[in-house]
C-alpha cells in the first residue's frame, strides 16, 4: 500500500468519526431538550406531607444545565416551616470557574450564597461540596438558584441542591445538635 492511500484512509477514517461525532452531538441536543420536559422529582409546591409519615427533610433539586453566556434560574417554593440545612454544589472538571453560582430569596432579594455581598457569585472547578448553609424558612417562601456561564463556547451542566428540614411546632432552629 502506497503512502498516499494511507493518508487518505486515514483521512476518511478521520471524517468517518467527525461525522458519528456530529450525529451524536445532535442526538445528546435532542435528549437535553426532552428532559427540559420532565418535571423534578420533587416539586415542592405539590409536596404532601401525610400525617403519621415522619419525614424530617427533604432535597429539593435545582440543577441546571446553563447554554453558553446565558444566566439560567431555577426557583422553588419552601413546602414548610423550617430551615435551609444543607446546600450541595458540583462544579464538573472543564468549568474552569466560568460559571458562577448564587442562592436568594426571589421576594427579597437576600443572598443566603455567597455569604458576602460583595461577590456576587460563586465559581468553582472540578469541586463539589456539601456547603455548611443554615437559615430559617417560612412555608411559601421561594428560594432561587441562579448560573450565569460566562464562557462564551461552552454549556455546563452544575449540580445544585438544596437541603430543607422541617420545624416542628415550638421547635427553636439551631445548628449543631
Amino acid at each position: 500500500m502506497s503512502e498516499g492511500k494511507t493518508d487518505k484512509t486515514l483521512l476518511d477514517d478521520l471524517t468517518n468519526i467527525d461525522n458519528i461525532l456530529s450525529q451524536v452531538r445532535d442526538i445528546l441536543k435532542e435528549v437535553r431538550n426532552e428532559l427540559g420536559n420532565i418535571e423534578p422529582k420533587i416539586v415542592s409546591d405539590r409536596l404532601v406531607i401525610e400525617e403519621g409519615v415522619p419525614r424530617e427533610s427533604y432535597q429539593l433539586e435545582m440543577s441546571m444545565l446553563v447554554d453558553p453566556g446565558e444566566t439560567e434560574s431555577e426557583t422553588r417554593e419552601m413546602p414548610f416551616d423550617g430551615w435551609v440545612d444543607g446546600f450541595i454544589v458540583g462544579f464538573p472538571d472543564g468549568t474552569d470557574q466560568s460559571v458562577g453560582l448564587r442562592l436568594e430569596d426571589d421576594d427579597t432579594g437576600t443572598q443566603y450564597f455567597p455569604r458576602n455581598r460583595e461577590d456576587n457569585y460563586f465559581a468553582a472547578n472540578d469541586y463539589s461540596d456539601n456547603l455548611d448553609l443554615a437559615f430559617e424558612i417560612e412555608e411559601g417562601q421561594k428560594l432561587t438558584a441562579e448560573l450565569k456561564n460566562n464562557d462564551s463556547m461552552n454549556e455546563h451542566f452544575i449540580n445544585v441542591m438544596v437541603t430543607v428540614k422541617r420545624k416542628d411546632g415550638d421547635e427553636v432552629v439551631t445548628r449543631g445538635n
